[in-house]
């Protein structure tokens, strides 16, 4: 997959900051995940709660990346290191044919 970066603002420090705030904010996101998977599985309305506080916090977090971060966008989903790679790992378009 080749990607190109979109950079949302000049200032690299700033950048730098936003970026680091995107790692941060992951730690959260995990847990409100975690916590909303144990609330569905045993209809804890507690457990749900506290997974919203998560997410939450991980949207607090997060607003920086989200305000100056760099992203990026997909140019090409062909792979651009092993050579005989090409579209989700199906080597020519003649393989497409054979798989049933």
């Amino acid at each position: 997959m080749i990607t190109e970066p979109i950079y949302k603002t000049k200032i690299i420090p700033l950048r730098w900051f936003a970026n680091m705030c995107n790692h941060l904010a992951m730690y959260p996101f995990g847990k409100a995940l975690r916590q909303s998977d144990i609330a569905e599985d045993n209809g804890w309305e507690d457990v749900k709660l506290i997974g919203h506080i998560w997410w939450k916090l991980h949207k607090i977090i997060n607003y920086p990346y989200e305000k100056w971060g760099t992203s990026y966008r997909v140019v090409s989903w062909e792979f651009d290191g092993e050579e005989g790679w090409t579209h989700f790992g199906v080597n020519t378009v003649e393989d497409w044919d054979t798989i049933d």
